[in-house]
């Protein structure tokens, strides 16, 4: 069982299109969290009120549980909330927005997975299946000049609240280990979409390959 406190005080300075911010974003954290380690069962459960300054306090649950099948299958499900307050960066910054809300989630996951003993070192094959509900979601959209066909002036890119966001998908994953390497590679498939304009959000790809190499 674990508990804690996490304080976070951030002072930003920043002129951004010529307007000068001075501003404190302050946020206290207050959480506890329970973790189980059992020979086939594992589980963990958490609880976290955030107390922002700015945005009020916020209560967050999270969960997960796996289970062995065997010592080298295995499947699990996570589920949780989250809130996510814009930071100084979303706020002030290039391209910031000080009439941002905070996002708020719900999200849950189902995975399953295997072991393979492979020469002198381990294989491990999962996959998974994710689905992530959003308010207010911080996107990066153009509002201005988002049509113009008039030489010399681009779009402008800003921050806004997108009401209601779904992503989801699903991903297969590889890992070799031994003693001294390991190699992974993924493949993670999904849709992005605002669900009130019936549109794909900008900058999150249906397709993402990765490869990492480390010893």
């Amino acid at each position: 069982l674990t508990v804690g406190v996490a304080k976070e005080d951030t002072k930003v300075d920043s002129l951004s299109y010529g307007t000068k911010y001075n501003k404190n974003l302050e946020s206290t954290g207050y959480y506890a969290q329970h973790k189980y380690d059992g020979s086939r069962l594992k589980t963990q459960i958490g609880i976290r009120e955030e107390d922002n300054k700015q945005f009020g306090k916020h209560t967050v649950y999270q969960g997960s549980a796996k289970y062995f099948v065997t010592d080298s299958l295995y499947g699990g499900v996570n589920a949780g909330t989250g809130f996510r307050a814009p930071n100084g960066n979303d706020l002030y910054g290039y391209g910031g927005n000080p009439d941002l809300k905070a996002e708020e989630s719900k999200s849950y996951e189902a995975f399953i997975g295997k072991d393979f003993n492979l020469g002198d070192g381990v294989l491990n094959v999962e996959a998974s299946y994710f689905h992530n509900d959003i308010d207010n979601l911080i996107n990066s959209a153009c509002v201005r000049n988002c049509t113009s066909t008039a030489p010399n002036v681009w779009p402008v890119y800003g921050n806004v609240n997108v009401d209601k966001a779904q992503i989801k998908g699903s991903e297969l994953t590889a890992r070799w280990t031994n003693a001294n390497w390991n190699t992974g590679l993924s493949y993670t498939y999904l849709t992005a979409k605002d669900e009130v304009r019936e549109t794909d959000l900008s900058r999150r790809p249906n397709n993402s390959l990765t490869a990492s190499v480390g010893y």
